[in-house]
């Protein structure tokens, strides 16, 4: 019998489009990429090149990656959108039996990810503080952020937001987005009475903007009914 191979880096299962040609970002040269590439030399300009098509698929996860692709498995799964999706799912797997909880704990965690796009700051330690802000143990969230492959650095980060503190930026975003998960949880009559106080309660402009369209959405759809 052969030896077993993960089909996922099997390259006699892939596609044809799995090879392909790119131009170089830089002297506008094709180059060839494998799909399994990360990022390759240029062989005109010799710049360093980002695969545009570069998909982790299961080594973003995979306890076995680093058989399968070695130091490269590393590299690829401390990605930061890839450790922030791995405690999603830790939280998730977590608040499964607690719905609300785990509504809230995803909506703040959706709302921190737009903000941090839009006042273009590196999502992770916003948005997994909005993740875990309804995890009260911190023997919990340590625990969760360990099982995630959370660095060590980011998590200190994240427990400073949790306690009001840290970076501005990051703690507003954090702050604005747990306020906007429990608005978009209300209903327009919760809404209502106290919508001004609660627009004046956010830090800032762009959070603003999401609750008047979180109410206009709200107040739309009570006219319907």
């Amino acid at each position: 019998m052969g030896m077993w191979k993960c089909p996922g880096q099997d390259r006699s299962f892939w596609k044809i489009d799995d090879i392909f040609e790119a131009p170089c970002p830089h002297c506008g040269e094709m180059i060839e990429f494998w799909k399994d590439d990360i990022t390759i030399k240029c062989p005109h300009c010799k710049n360093f090149i980002t695969n545009p098509k570069f998909n982790p698929g299961c080594a973003a996860w995979c306890n076995y990656a680093d058989k399968c692709l070695g130091a490269v498995a590393y590299e690829i799964q401390s990605q930061p959108e890839i450790v922030k999706t791995r405690v999603e799912v830790n939280v998730r797997k977590y608040l499964f039996n607690q719905p609300e909880l785990l509504g809230l704990s995803l909506k703040a965690g959706e709302y921190a990810e737009k903000l941090a796009e839009k006042l273009q700051v590196s999502p992770l330690v916003p948005v997994v503080a909005a993740y875990f802000h309804k995890i009260t143990e911190s023997n919990t969230r340590q625990d969760l952020a360990r099982k995630a492959k959370l660095p060590e650095e980011a998590y200190k980060a994240v427990e400073k937001l949790l306690a009001g503190e840290g970076e501005e930026k990051e703690l507003k975003i954090f702050l604005d987005a747990v306020k906007l998960a429990a608005l978009h949880h209300k209903t327009i009559e919760e809404l209502e009475p106290e919508f001004n106080n609660l627009l004046s309660e956010l830090f800032l402009a762009e959070s603003r903007d999401f609750a008047q369209k979180i109410y206009e959405i709200k107040k739309k759809l009570s006219k319907k009914k």
